[in-house]
């Protein structure tokens, strides 16, 4: 369900720094549009935004009588705020802070193992508003009715008779001020969420009119691919309702775009896709370590008789929450699960082992500083994740059910709204295999005569392709976890940035509109594989920083050195890469060096592949081994990479004389060059030959790379997708419970 290992480690953070919280006296509070009243001040430079010049405010929309939702606002860092578009990010959960997204992703600032508050040069609100919002009310600094408690091992909120710790409680180190844990004061599924959502909005709005003039943008991930589509779908009813049918007062919310991130739409097609991630045909970082057994139980627990699959469509048929909630627990646990059990890896990013200390925590204490808490008006301790919301939508099996969720994407669509949805390749949570399978469901207009682009972006490297049609696309990012904008920042924003102007993604020159005929050409699927050359094979020290340029850690600092920054340096130039250290030139070189080479071989093969040339020789200009990795780099010989004839007549890349002791730094890559030339390197095909459809890129740039000739998903899920749409209550299916974040 949720991920437990984050889940575990917010808890001991918050458990470090909880405490009894004063209720806030300094909060200005305005009337906003439905009636609903806002309670808020603005936040001092240096909190999270640094520039003092940018303004930022939080506090309270009370959606309720018991129900306090928490956001935060920053301005546009660039232009006029007053001309900038607003932009609503939530994360999902359900239960799942907003937070996250502000403090780990896509928000102006990010927390240092130190406490220290660092500039997020990449933050999305270099081109809109951005308003971050915690809901429903228990999540995050979102509250219900204030209470005395303490958290204990098994992660239930006890409450006590005063703000004193007693002993007993003190064993936890938790005491401190929560929302009453009573789930009948939280809503319990997707659609019963989205009026309050409606009604922050609503508030927010009407207290601060000038940042809302120009169009309105829903940004969400993971369980967002509930929240995004219900939500959004409910604003547009909402708008089309004559004024007497809706509260006095409120306005229309005049929606642009909604940009879904490694979304949970269909239960029914992703946990299926845990196992086409997993075995067949597996991800793309060439990671299967399960033998025989382990895939047949895998498979019996998916698809057997009475099991996952089975249970899922009973709920899908009868809508009741008794059947949706066990059939989730199921599918949870033996199927989903089998991953966590397995490969000991984590299920947000299969490239690191668990516990991982990305995306960086260290701000979830920050929040917890009585400083911080004072200067925001926070009235509640903060923590990751609300259990009440998560008990709430488990007691309705809301996760295993579609409530809708695509049809609500197509009414979007209809309405005129940009629908994006983009997933990183190495989330296995929410994988971009299930999403690709989702994207062909929603079926838009035009969209099944698309195929995948590469993505431009300013640093001239390939990070994704996309597929889009018009106003719908699905992106796939490279080296990307769950939280997409921590792993690949500038690829993220530069997007961003094109769906608000209504851009294509691919390019970001082609203007769009509704049925305007816009179509990426390309391949069906998306073929480009990674390998494994940034699977780490041992744990992480929780002090480990993330290198966005190597995708992956930073090489390990002496004991005793200086601990370096985090990911985000402070830059000039909003597109300029964070600064390294010496040793991270070093390693940033063999990265740079191995993205040149391929640079050079797409080269080679868009314009010499019709002509044989020989690369012989080649061993001299290759001797960069020695200074950057250790060891020769001696491609020697007579290499011959060109020739149709000798290619195809052959079926061999022509042996040099001593390709096996080619070396980048401590990874041999010689033997493997015997692969075929075709699919992959970024996407290129530069020989149609279909018994040659591995890739020199895929070569050069990683280890034991191999291309599968297997079905996609599409190919392997859609029957039982068909059977299953007949039966599905699109109206009944109504909710979900505790899972899909820390994003």
């Amino acid at each position: 369900m949720v991920r437990y290992t984050k889940l575990l480690l917010a808890v001991l953070a918050h458990s470090a720094t909880a405490q009894f919280v004063p209720a806030p006296t300094d909060l200005i509070t305005k009337k906003g549009h439905a009636g609903i009243n806002v309670r808020y001040k603005e936040v001092p430079a240096g909190i999270c935004e640094q520039d003092p010049n940018v303004k930022s405010y939080s506090g309270y929309a009370d959606v309720g009588e018991d129900e306090h939702i928490f956001w935060w606002f920053f301005e546009a860092r660039n232009g006029d705020p007053k001309d900038a578009p607003l932009t609503v990010w939530i994360n999902g959960g359900p239960g799942s802070s907003s937070m996250i997204g502000l403090f780990q992703e896509l928000g102006p600032c990010g927390v240092d193992n130190d406490g220290t508050v660092y500039n997020n040069p990449y933050s999305w609100s270099n081109a809109s508003n951005m308003l971050f919002v915690d809901q429903p009310a228990t999540v995050g600094l979102s509250y219900t009715i204030p209470i005395p408690g303490y958290e204990d091992s098994d992660g239930n909120i006890v409450q006590l008779p005063s703000e004193e710790c007693p002993d007993y409680a003190q064993q936890y180190g938790t005491c401190g001020t929560y929302s009453k844990p009573d789930i009948g004061l939280v809503p319990n599924t997707t659609a019963s969420a989205a009026p309050n959502m409606w009604k922050t909005l609503q508030g927010f709005m009407g207290a601060f009119p000038k940042y809302a003039r120009n169009g309105i943008n829903f940004a969400t991930e993971s369980y967002g691919g509930h929240y995004g589509p219900i939500f959004n779908e409910y604003f547009v009813k909402q708008n089309a309702k004559k004024s007497h049918e809706k509260p006095h007062g409120s306005i229309k919310i005049d929606l642009e775009n909604v940009l879904i991130g490694n979304g949970w739409f269909d239960p029914l097609i992703q946990y299926q896709a845990y196992y086409n991630f997993s075995v067949s045909p597996g991800n793309t970082y060439d990671y299967n370590p399960y033998n025989e057994s382990v895939q047949g139980e895998w498979y019996n627990n998916l698809y057997g008789e009475g099991n996952c699959v089975d249970r899922t469509r009973e709920c899908y048929a009868t809508g009741r929450n008794d059947i949706c909630a066990a059939a989730d627990n199921f599918c949870a646990s033996k199927v989903e699960n089998l991953f966590d059990i397995y490969s000991g890896r984590d299920e947000y990013d299969m490239r690191e082992l668990t516990p991982d200390p990305f995306p960086y925590a260290f701000y979830v204490e920050y929040l917890n500083s009585p400083e911080v808490q004072a200067a925001i008006g926070a009235y509640q301790n903060f923590s990751e994740s609300s259990g009440t919301v998560s008990n709430a939508f488990g007691s309705t099996g809301d996760d295993d059910r579609e409530s809708g969720t695509i049809e609500a994407v197509r009414k979007l669509l209809e309405a005129g709204v940009q629908v994006s949805l983009y997933f990183g390749d190495a989330d296995y949570n929410c994988n971009w295999l299930g999403g690709q399978v989702v994207a062909e469901e929603i079926n838009a207009r035009g969209y099944e005569h698309a195929g995948f682009m590469n993505i431009t972006t300013s640093d001239g490297i390939v990070h994704g392709q996309v597929r889009q049609s018009d106003l719908f696309s699905f992106v796939r990012i490279y080296e990307s976890g769950h939280e997409v904008p921590f792993y690949q920042p500038l690829v993220s924003l530069e997007m961003f940035e094109r769906i608000l102007l209504r851009k294509d993604i691919a390019t970001g020159k082609k203007h769009l509109k509704p049925h305007g005929g816009y179509r990426t050409h390309g391949t069906p699927t998306s073929d480009y594989r990674e390998g494994n050359s940034t699977i780490v094979m041992e744990v992480l020290d929780s002090s480990a920083t993330y290198n966005t340029t190597l995708n992956g850690p930073n090489p390990a600092k002496p004991s005793g050195s200086a601990s370096v920054k985090l990911r985000r340096q402070e830059v000039k130039d909003k597109y300029e890469k964070p600064t390294l250290s010496l040793s991270e030139h070093v390693d940033a070189a063999e990265n740079s060096f191995q993205i040149h080479f391929i640079h050079l071989i797409d080269f080679l093969s868009d314009s010499l592949w019709k002509v044989p040339f020989l690369v012989g020789g080649v061993g001299g200009l290759l001797s960069l081994g020695g200074g950057l990795g250790g060891g020769p780099a001696s491609l020697g010989g007579h290499v011959l990479l060109g020739g149709c004839g000798t290619l195809a007549g052959a079926g061999l890349l022509g042996w040099g004389t001593s390709l096996g002791v080619l070396r980048v730094g401590d990874i041999g890559l010689g033997s493997i060059l015997s692969l075929s030339i075709g699919s992959g390197g970024r996407g290129r095909r530069f020989l149609g030959n279909e018994g040659l459809q591995a890739t020199l890129g895929t070569v050069i740039i990683g280890v034991n790379r191999r291309f599968l000739h297997t079905k996609m998903i599409s190919q392997l899920l859609h029957v039982d997708l068909r059977d299953v749409n007949t039966n599905r209550q699109s109206d009944k299916c109504d909710d979900r419970p505790f899972r899909r974040d820390t994003g």
